[in-house]
């Protein structure tokens, strides 16, 4: 399962921007790092705004397979990631104000976290949900050395 080059796009945004959502930070979390082995696991990924640091945010990921003895790409039946929380977002814009929210893109389907009032260290712990059909999908999907069989 470490084969695919699967990705989840991410953006943290601000829900008081006069914008729609003034971006805040943008980070890729590429397959080989979320280790889709049938355990969650943490991860700590590094945000940047503007080619410039703009905190870490920090999920939990669990591929499930058919059968979890023998984690499979193509018997992945849902990718499920954990928003935990953020640290060290860009600080407050002029109006003295951060309400963050996540949105995290895998493929088509994107998902997005309830936001979090007035912080730059927020905390959501929420789940969300990918189905396996999506996760393998996606576009672009490389697989390094040998070919998927």
């Amino acid at each position: 399962a470490d084969d695919l080059a699967l990705r989840i796009d991410i953006q943290v945004l601000d829900s008081q921007s006069t914008h729609d959502g003034e971006m805040m930070g943008v980070g890729v979390l590429p397959g080989a790092a979320m280790h889709l082995d049938g355990e969650p696991h943490e991860v700590a990924t590094s945000l940047t705004h503007r080619d410039k640091p703009a905190g870490t945010l920090y999920l939990v990921i669990h591929a499930l397979y058919e059968d979890p003895e023998q984690p499979d790409v193509d018997e992945l039946t849902d990718l499920r990631v954990l928003v935990h929380s953020a640290c060290d977002l860009l600080i407050a814009n002029v109006s003295g104000r951060r309400d963050p929210y996540v949105t995290l893109t895998i493929g088509e389907q994107s998902f997005s976290t309830q936001v979090q009032q007035c912080t730059v260290n927020p905390v959501w712990k929420e789940w969300a949900h990918f189905s396996g059909d999506v996760v393998r999908a996606a576009p672009e999907p490389m697989f390094h050395g040998a070919s998927r069989q």
